[in-house]
């Protein structure tokens, strides 16, 4: 089980560090036609993310610090707020950002991540 989650936590930390750049490629060569669609993926891969990482901490029942799983969180999460903030500016003009999606990706991967703080340590 744990190395089914760590497999799946790092292929989905590879597939959406390549998206990220993708979607940074597009912007800069002002390719802004499929920018909608590289922040909704972004959204769900952050989700994601959050899920396993949050399962990891379950899973693996080694001590961790809250810091140290924070900080990681912290690090996922102000990545793709740049990067998705980013593509919201260069979206805005044809108010077609797919907010609903990236909003809820989040906040589900927030909510385990938070589970995983009040229950995991």
């Amino acid at each position: 089980m744990l190395k089914t989650i760590l497999v799946l936590h790092l292929a989905g930390a590879l597939g959406l560090a390549a998206l990220m750049l993708a979607a940074l490629l597009a912007v800069l060569k002002n390719r802004l036609n499929n920018l909608k669609s590289f922040a909704a993926n972004i959204g769900v891969g952050l989700g994601l993310q959050l899920v396993t990482g949050s399962l990891l901490v379950w899973a693996s029942r080694t001590p961790g610090t809250v810091s140290s799983f924070c900080s990681k969180i912290g690090i996922y999460l102000a990545v793709v707020a740049a990067v998705e903030g980013l593509l919201f500016y260069k979206i805005r003009q044809s108010r077609n950002f797919p907010a609903a999606i990236v909003a809820s990706s989040a906040l589900v991967g927030v909510g385990f991540a938070a589970m995983t703080l009040a229950f995991g340590f």
